[in-house]
């Protein structure tokens, strides 16, 4: 009966000196990248795609960066305007802060006069808060007025004002 050819065999012979193109480790040992072995060695027997003739020089190993895929392209950051504050009074924040929390102002806890629980609200870098916010008000160093494009209801609101 007729047999096959084994295409995946070690291609080297038994006294040809080989180098290893990577680092790896297999069941005897580790194997660096540059070393030399013998074409019949054990390690080079189990694993012969990662060796190539002892004469290539550095230059012409692979380099493993190259193996690597493209890195994926991100969509950009989707920039969402609040649209429950009015645009005029609009500020960002430009720290990560913590703060503590507050009863709600008609709530019942505020009611109670006890202090409010231990929890504490975050505030993060690029978080829009309405000019007239508590945490505004506290902390008016924490935050920026926000560049924006000129809108009709500037315009109108700046009517009474004469150009020079």
């Amino acid at each position: 009966m007729p047999t096959l050819p084994r295409k995946n065999r070690n291609p080297f012979g038994k006294d040809e000196v080989v180098r290893a193109t990577r680092t790896f480790a297999w069941s005897g040992g580790t194997v660096r990248a540059g070393e030399g072995y013998r074409g019949g060695d054990p390690v080079v027997e189990a694993n012969w795609s990662a060796f190539v003739p002892g004469e290539t020089l550095d230059q012409e190993l692979e380099n493993p960066w190259d193996a690597l895929p493209p890195p994926p392209q991100h969509a950009p950051p989707v920039h969402v305007q609040s649209s429950s504050i009015p645009v005029h009074r609009q500020v960002r924040c430009i720290v990560d802060a913590s703060v503590p929390m507050q009863w709600a102002p008609d709530g019942p806890g505020s009611r109670s006069g006890t202090p409010p629980p231990f929890l504490r609200s975050q505030l993060r870098q690029g978080q829009i808060f309405d000019v007239l916010d508590e945490h505004v008000r506290r902390n008016p160093g924490w935050f920026r007025w926000i560049e924006r494009d000129v809108t009709a209801e500037d315009v109108e609101r700046m009517g009474g004002i004469s150009a020079r």
